[in-house]
């Protein structure tokens, strides 16, 4: 790369006011290279071993692109003589305003007494208000220096500039307070370990209470969008609790089910408060799936047989076509399951139909016909005699009776009048033991929420 090259670069970003510097190994003053900011406004030890040992590694005809713990950007690329390199940066690409100086001081546990050098700091370096235009302009610079198409890029943390025995893992070390973050990080293991513990036992008040704990805890902020770093928290929780309820005995198909669900909800958030409130209810879900659906006490093909129920109640559930799903004989499940469950096969699946059609009963209009078919039971007049046998009412006595009240208070609900919430689930299976079923998508709900179940 010829001299004139350089020049024109350098010439080039000084009239965009972005600083550059060109440097030849070794170099005994880094400081140039953040504006002072480690040495003189936090009073980090010199880092330029790393700093060139890095530089070092560098391969020819390659732009790198890094950002440090602090946001600042900074863009680098060795040139022409084996031990010299360019240097653009640093730059800001997000406006500094007093809010995000407090989550700077916060997410690096930096002391109070910094905030206002930092903020004179900041004030100094250049903003860029167009991440993409800049990345533009260092493709063009590349192609110009190194030919189109003959150069690459790279983009990697700035772990050599941080590096150093102020910083660990990402978080300030205060001197007065060395092992203050090892300490928090242990603090906040120990809760998470918890809350598993009480969500594994569908302790909902212990687990909700080691929730509070976890809140109220300084965590870390990994991320300069707070929203996004607290939706992260958030998805961290529900895959923690995930595979809890799946070590509990909860079989995938409803952990994949609620899961799925609450990734949905957590990207629809639109605060921080709705992601803290919402971690709760993640909680108490998780908590509800342990409890309705304690399969850990039974054996391999009761689980599969339960599940195969639970999934899908349209389905053919007789013992021969449950028994050839599971591979094992229809005579042997029979026997196991009136062992393990405490109830024939067959009336399992006729309780689990029956509390289903109550429960749409109760919740929507669908006519009597169409809640048969929903409930896997296609011959309306075995449908009603069943029903009775279950309730001593006919289905349309229990419509009429049990469900009035029920689709009145319903109508007034936000859950149920959201738009693009749907008044007919396709809702299947019920719980065990208790007949509850499925964690219930819109309107049982809401039903739910209004205390009605």
């Amino acid at each position: 790369m010829e001299k004139g090259i350089y020049d024109f670069i350098q010439e080039l970003f000084f009239r965009m006011g972005i600083p550059t510097r060109r440097v030849t190994l070794p170099c005994g003053d880094w400081s140039w290279l953040d504006h002072g900011l480690r040495e003189n406004v936090l009073g980090i030890a010199d880092c330029g071993s790393q700093i060139e040992q890095k530089l070092r590694a560098y391969e020819d005809d390659t732009v790198y692109f890094f950002t440090d713990v602090f946001h600042c950007s900074y863009t680098s690329f060795r040139m022409l003589e084996r031990d010299s390199f360019y240097f653009i940066g640093p730059l800001l690409f997000e406006r500094v305003d007093a809010q995000w100086i407090d989550r700077l001081l916060r997410s690096l546990d930096l002391p109070e007494r910094l905030r206002e050098p930092l903020q004179s700091y900041y004030a100094d370096v250049k903003f860029l208000p167009d991440r993409v235009m800049y990345d533009h302009l260092i493709i063009q610079t590349g192609e110009y220096a190194f030919g189109k198409g003959s150069y690459r890029t790279v983009y990697e943390d700035a772990g050599f500039l941080d590096r150093s025995n102020a910083v660990c893992h990402d978080r300030l070390r205060i001197p007065e307070e060395p092992f203050r973050n090892t300490q928090r990080i242990e603090s906040r293991y120990a809760v998470e370990n918890a809350i598993i513990a009480a969500v594994f036992s569908g302790n909902e008040g212990q687990a909700i209470e080691q929730f509070r704990k976890m809140a109220a805890l300084p965590l870390p902020q990994r991320l300069t969008n707070t929203l996004r770093d607290r939706k992260d928290l958030c998805i961290t929780i529900n895959t923690l609790l995930r595979k809890t309820a799946e070590n509990t005995g909860v079989h995938p198909v409803h952990i994949d089910s609620y899961s799925n669900r609450n990734i949905q909800s957590i990207e629809a958030m639109t605060s921080e408060e709705q992601c803290v409130s919402f971690a709760y209810q993640i909680i108490h879900g998780y908590c509800r799936l342990i409890t309705e659906y304690p399969l850990k006490d039974y054996s391999p093909p009761i689980r599969q047989a339960v599940t195969y129920i639970n999934t899908d109640l349209t389905a053919d559930l007789s013992l021969k076509s449950l028994a050839g799903q599971i591979n094992v004989n229809a005579s042997y499940l029979s026997t196991l399951f009136k062992r393990e469950v405490g109830v024939p096969l067959t009336e399992y699946v006729n309780r689990c139909r029956i509390d289903y059609a109550k429960k749409l009963l109760q919740i929507t209009d669908l006519p009597i016909k169409a809640v048969a078919l929903q409930c896997g039971i296609p011959d309306m007049q075995y449908f009603s005699r069943m029903f009775k046998r279950q309730t001593g009412v006919t289905p349309r006595s229990y419509q009429k009776s049990a469900g009035f009240e029920v689709r009145r208070m319903l109508r007034q609900s936000p859950q149920l009048n959201a738009p693009g919430k749907t008044s007919h689930p396709n809702r299947t299976g019920a719980g065990i033991k208790n007949g509850s079923g499925d964690l219930p998508p819109d309107p049982f709900q809401a039903a739910e929420k209004s205390g009605l179940f």
